[in-house]
């Protein structure tokens, strides 16, 4: 049995590694399809940072956004021309509007099954601006064996807000969730700190880009907050690449907090034990790898409604959902998680092993079976 990974999310995510990482470990065959963008940013890809039987071609042009369905087409000749498709048993397809149109296309003329992945850019992207491809998007979920999301958040959004009643029923029925993982370092090194401190003084960490889209201006709104309602005293540590210089000083106008632009995880993993609180209320947000990690250290998190994370753990088990927009839902999320911090970390521990990319591997690896019987 070999899989077909169709994966133009390769050039900017390095999930993908994990997973295939895992494929090989499981002994899953496949090859990977890697259609790039032809943009000076997009870095070619090379066998060393991706060592695996794959593909790739900058073949999305800058004005495919206009004419989708001719890249469609070209990057379904460009699968065909590169790959024996005869030797293909199921296509996983990492994207709905992108690697899923390519998959769906395959199958009419080869009847290979496939499965589609709901991504962020699917949802917040394509699915909320290009209207005129939504009955496309809903044809290519009709004919896919299952649908994956990585989380019952994103799951419960797209089928409210974008598939049409009478298909979802038969949609639901196929959908799946299954999260994203984290390395195995942080599990190898799973920490939980002794929580015997002074309950008036907190240190919260955000760890990510400094973009409006992260949203970290409420983080010191409501560090303030805590402050001045609470009286708690608090340090703030901000620790990820300055994508946003306006942003970043506007932040910096409001309170002040310790940055660091960049730190490996050898070294990041101790910011992370010397913290108490892992805050990131993200306007949108695909899953959010870094809230695991967190969880890995005995840090419990806060997270916002409706987004990635939302939903792989009831509401106060690892922490808390928030309104993004709201930095008085925030603080007042992380006084409650301090005065629950010792049960919510023993959970936060225990709870970091779902994102274990082994058994999520696995998990992919059935539906292929199932599929291939």
């Amino acid at each position: 049995m070999k899989i077909l990974q169709i994966a133009t999310g390769v050039s900017y995510s390095k999930v993908y590694n994990n997973l295939f990482s895992s494929f090989k470990k499981n002994a899953v065959e496949f090859e990977v399809y890697i259609p790039q963008h032809q943009d000076k940013a997009v870095s070619i890809i090379t066998k060393k940072e991706f060592p695996f039987d794959f593909y790739s071609r900058k073949i999305i042009k800058p004005y495919d956004k206009f004419l989708y369905f001719t890249k469609i087409n070209r990057m379904t000749k460009d699968v065909e021309d590169n790959f024996d498709l005869s030797s293909i048993s199921v296509i996983h397809s990492h994207s709905l509007f992108n690697d899923g149109a390519v998959a769906y296309q395959i199958k009419k003329k080869y009847k290979i099954p496939y499965i589609v992945a709901i991504r962020d850019t699917d949802v917040n992207q394509y699915f909320r601006k290009a209207i005129h491809l939504r009955k496309k998007a809903i044809n290519i979920l009709r004919n896919a064996e299952n649908i994956i999301f990585i989380s019952k958040s994103y799951e419960k959004y797209v089928f409210n807000k974008f598939i049409p009643e009478k298909h979802r029923s038969e949609l639901l029925r196929k959908s799946k969730v299954i999260p994203n993982g984290i390395t195995d370092f942080w599990l190898n090194n799973k920490y939980i700190k002794n929580n015997k401190k002074d309950n008036n003084e907190f240190r919260l960490i955000f760890v990510g880009q400094i973009t409006k889209r992260k949203n970290i201006l409420k983080i010191a709104e409501a560090s303030n907050l805590l402050e001045n309602k609470y009286n708690k005293k608090i340090d703030l540590v901000i620790i990820g690449e300055k994508k946003d210089e306006q942003y970043f000083n506007k932040i910096s106008s409001i309170r002040s907090f310790e940055y660091i632009p960049y730190l490996k995880k050898e070294k990041l993993i101790n910011y992370y034990r010397n913290s108490d609180i892992f805050v990131m209320p993200s306007i949108t947000e695909t899953f959010g790898l870094v809230y695991a990690e967190a969880m890995s250290q005995g840090l419990p998190v806060i997270y916002s409604k409706g987004q990635g994370f939302d939903g792989q753990f009831e509401d106060g088990e690892v922490g808390y959902r928030i309104d993004p927009l709201n930095a008085l839902d925030i603080a007042d999320k992380i006084k409650i998680t301090i005065d629950n911090k010792e049960n919510i970390m023993q959970r936060c521990y225990k709870n970091a092993d779902k994102f274990n990319w082994n058994s999520i591997s696995k998990q992919y690896l059935r539906l292929y079976k199932q599929i291939k019987t």
